[in-house]
């Protein structure tokens, strides 16, 4: 099977708050960066992308000493690499002097030792990256095709991350509520340094303050009422109605796509992660809101 045309099955499109499970090695890249993309059958990591951060975490073979960091992770045509390095591939092979692996020996090598990466392109979205075992020879701990698998998710980076992605929409909804809907929302950076939401359209520059207090007094009574956080693929008529009437452009009408509704409020499709509860997101403070180019852009922050 030409694992670089599957798509790869989104655990976390179905249950966001999973954080450990298994899944099913299928093939391994190497990236110009020098690190290791794997490609998994099913994941529960998110991958960077709609304003949200990778989520970061472990992969564990199982039966062996040899897991896999997870620093990053992207998706390319629906196929999520997890980005990162191995670990525990020789634990005894150490220079008592400092600690130091020493060097393979020929032929045993770890993919990407010490060379520089092959930046062959693969085929469409793959340029950068290469099989493992294209240039070097196999070395003895390859993971084997269809080797189970341990998914760990960094629970705390999980969870900023997703407290972040549901103060972002949590504002769309006070957008309305303090006489700002004619606002359409647009870009959105949900990272932890300076996270911010961009509205098409602005208002008048005196009512600038006013309109800062009113929506995070107004975002942060919707963080105290609380409410429970559900997403689900729907129909097309189905989540246009369950978001208000309508949805953007993009999203075509033979589609089903993934709405995220937080409490009692109108629902929006979302492909990232969220809490379980309005009420983990905490405090919301609003720092500033800027307009400009016919944009509004309100920048914000959660407490710890």
């Amino acid at each position: 099977m030409d694992h670089q045309k599957t798509p790869t099955k989104l655990e976390y499109h179905d249950n966001m708050w999973k954080l450990h499970t298994q899944s099913t090695f299928l093939s391994i890249i190497q990236s110009v960066e020098g690190r290791q993309a794997l490609i998994l059958e099913s994941t529960i990591f998110h991958p960077q992308g709609g304003g949200q951060p990778s989520d970061t975490g472990f992969i564990i073979v199982s039966n062996s000493s040899i897991h896999f960091v997870v620093q990053d992770v992207r998706s390319i045509d629906g196929i999520m690499l997890c980005l990162g390095v191995f670990t525990g591939l020789e634990p005894d092979r150490k220079d008592p002097r400092t600690g130091q692996p020493h060097p393979p020996k020929p032929g045993t090598e770890p993919v990407g030792w010490g060379a520089k990466p092959d930046r062959k392109p693969l085929g469409p979205g793959f340029s950068g990256f290469r099989p493992a075992g294209s240039i070097f020879k196999e070395p003895e701990w390859m993971i084997k095709e269809g080797t189970c698998v341990e998914l760990l998710v960094d629970e705390c980076r999980r969870s900023l991350n997703s407290r972040l992605h549901s103060a972002g929409h949590l504002l769309d909804i006070s957008i309305r509520n303090v006489g700002l809907g004619h606002l359409e929302p647009g870009k959105a950076n949900h990272f932890p340094e300076g996270p911010w939401v961009e509205y098409k359209g602005i208002f008048p520059q005196t009512e600038l303050k006013t309109k800062q207090e009113e929506l995070e007094k107004d975002v942060n009574a919707l963080v105290s009422r609380g409410g429970k956080v559900t997403v689900a693929l729907l129909p097309y008529d189905e989540a246009a109605k369950l978001c208000g009437g309508q949805l953007p452009h993009y999203i075509l009408k033979d589609s089903r796509p993934r709405i995220v509704q937080l409490g009692e409020n109108l629902g929006c499709p979302c492909g990232g992660t969220h809490v379980q509860d309005i009420a983990e997101v905490k405090t919301i403070k609003i720092s500033q809101i800027r307009m400009k180019k016919g944009t509004t852009k309100v920048f914000y922050n959660i407490s710890v």
